[in-house]
């Protein structure tokens, strides 16, 4: 047996999982998928496939952040990163983005149900924002380089100052035990929310969920730009034909 597939057999069978049942899982997906006449994105790669394209990318979040901050452009950045805070993470984003105002945003595609969900989604904002603040601070650092204490002063008014850090996550599983399909989760003030006037302790942090099991709009139900991008997101793998959007 080659040593990477050995490799390969030995994770699996930590797992509890035979080398030989993925084998014949991979063959049946490829049956399955390849007879499709769209790619199934809610599978890693038509899910990159759809969206690491930048004029997609504007639209989709144009159409799920709800913000007056309309995106006009876009860059891809790297996806995996090593997070030195636990042992037991490595960071592996599915798309990581930077709008040209400096919003960066993690954008997840879920087909599997992950347990504990909120615990996974705020260690993985939580790590990524480490990432991102990295790269903010060496931003500021090469704007105000130098010893002279006017640069100093300005390198040290931004020393907790973090960068917008959105995190996307659209789930093919069950979250919400309501019938909304769509939730933004923030950090709030327990005294605002006492006050029935609750408001968020910061703007640069945000979690929109998107729980596709209860998105069950028809096609001629569609009327927002973001009913169209879910249905599609939902529905492509499955379907001979999709609305002419």
């Amino acid at each position: 047996m080659p040593k990477e597939e050995y490799e390969i057999e030995g994770a699996l069978q930590t797992l509890g999982v035979s080398l030989d049942y993925e084998q014949a899982r991979k063959q049946e997906l490829l049956k399955k998928y390849s007879s499709a006449k769209y790619l199934d994105v809610t599978l890693d790669p038509g899910f990159k496939r759809l969206l690491k394209n930048e004029a997609a990318m504007v639209s989709f979040l144009n159409a799920i952040l709800h913000s007056n901050d309309k995106i006009e452009s876009v860059v891809f950045k790297d996806t995996e990163f090593d997070v030195h805070a636990t042992d037991l993470l490595r960071l592996r984003l599915d798309i990581n983005a930077q709008t040209q105002s400096g919003k960066s945003i993690d954008i997840e595609m879920q087909k599997c149900s992950v347990r504990p969900f909120a615990e996974r989604v705020i260690l993985q904002e939580s790590a990524f924002l480490c990432i991102e603040k990295k790269a903010f601070d060496a931003e500021i650092k090469k704007k105000y380089p130098s010893n002279e204490p006017k640069d100093v002063a300005e390198r040290e008014k931004r020393r907790y100052e973090i960068p917008h850090v959105y995190t996307i996550w659209i789930c093919n599983f069950s979250i919400n035990s309501d019938e909304n399909y769509r939730d933004a989760w923030r950090i709030y003030s327990e005294n605002s929310i006492a006050k029935n006037a609750p408001r968020p302790v910061t703007e640069k942090i945000k979690y929109i969920i998107v729980d596709l099991v209860n998105f069950t709009k028809e096609a001629d139900e569609l009327e927002t730009v973001e009913d169209k991008w879910l249905y599609l997101l939902k529905h492509a793998g499955s379907s001979d034909k999709l609305p002419d959007f």
